[in-house]
């Protein structure tokens, strides 16, 4: 295994806090939350049947399905509060 310095810890650090960066402007945000060893071995799989990039994506596409499926957009269901569930507006 490759010895790490302190530089390249440092570029390390320099290029993630670009990329959250550029992904803060695009208007994404990053969340971290725990899934049961199950969840994450069944979103596994779908990202491989789907030939998907990351688990992010598959999160996503669930998410966008479920909102169809109540009847609406991402766009059109938005909580009003922080403990409001989403609902057709």
């Amino acid at each position: 295994m490759p010895k790490t310095t302190v530089r390249n810890k440092e570029r390390d650090k320099l290029k993630v806090a670009r990329y959250r960066e550029r992904m803060r402007a695009s208007g994404a945000d990053q969340v971290l939350f725990e899934l049961p060893r199950e969840t994450i071995a069944m979103l596994d799989e779908l990202k491989k049947r789907q030939g998907l990039r990351n688990r992010s994506l598959v999160l996503r596409q669930l998410i966008e399905r479920g909102i169809q499926a109540i009847g609406g957009s991402p766009e059109t269901h938005k909580p009003t509060s922080p403990n409001e569930p989403l609902r057709n507006s």
